[in-house]
């Protein structure tokens, strides 16, 4: 595959792998296939990028697209995909892209406290912040929780920043008026996507409104 498709189809990849993760449909057997599924991207799409030819890394890419796929087949997605969806459909940006310059604002807002938790069978409060930092401590190692957990985010933003991936939707050569004109409709369209039901968190309408503005504007936490 040319270059572009290997980083997009990777990132997918790994934001299935991430949402799953904490879906209210998560379950331990799923945790599984996602963990496994970060721990090899993590490893294999800086290798099958900085040398295309490497062909054990994308045999893990290969194995560990269909690992995401199984676990968020099970489990579902969340949140990113429905800014990604949202977002991919109206500017014709590849999915994957979308879903990378969503991933840190999203992994973020679902580690918070929100306004609407999503209960399910199971358990009564969010899990997102405990599944985090388990992921972390897998993939990055790290003690505390609070550390492994910032490790995974961490994570996530060298893996972009490496595969030079746009870190915002105006890098994605989005242009601002058009964005701001879109902006009610695609918060609209991400609002009522399926993929939210599944989220940890029921996004508002205004939270759902504060992430595109954040994909817009921003870059790793900072405004540009």
């Amino acid at each position: 595959m040319p270059s572009p498709v290997t980083v997009d189809s990777g990132v997918d990849a790994l934001t299935h792998a991430l949402e799953a993760a904490v879906s209210i449909f998560a379950s331990p057997y799923m945790d599984a296939f996602c963990v496994q599924s970060a721990r090899l991207i993590f490893d294999a799409l800086p290798k099958e990028y900085d040398n295309p030819g490497d062909l054990a890394a994308r045999t893990d890419m290969a194995n560990t697209a269909t690992l995401a796929g199984q676990a968020f087949s099970n489990a579902f997605v969340g949140t990113n995909h429905a800014l990604a969806n949202a977002v991919g459909a109206r500017f014709r940006i590849a999915h994957g892209r979308d879903n990378g310059v969503f991933l840190p604002h999203v992994l973020g807002y679902n580690a918070g406290l929100r306004s609407k938790f999503m209960p399910a069978p199971g358990y009564s409060a969010s899990i997102a912040p405990d599944k985090y930092a388990q992921i972390g401590r897998v993939i990055f190692g790290g003690r505390e929780s609070q550390e492994s957990r910032r490790r995974p985010f961490q994570g996530v933003d060298e893996l972009l920043n490496h595969l030079h991936m746009p870190r915002s939707l105006k890098a994605a050569g989005v242009a601002e008026d058009e964005f701001l004109r879109a902006l009610p409709d695609l918060a609209m369209n991400a609002f009522q996507d399926l993929s939210n039901r599944t989220n940890p968190w029921m996004p508002l309408v205004s939270e759902i409104t504060d992430l595109l503005k954040l994909g817009y504007y921003r870059v790793d936490g900072r405004a540009r």
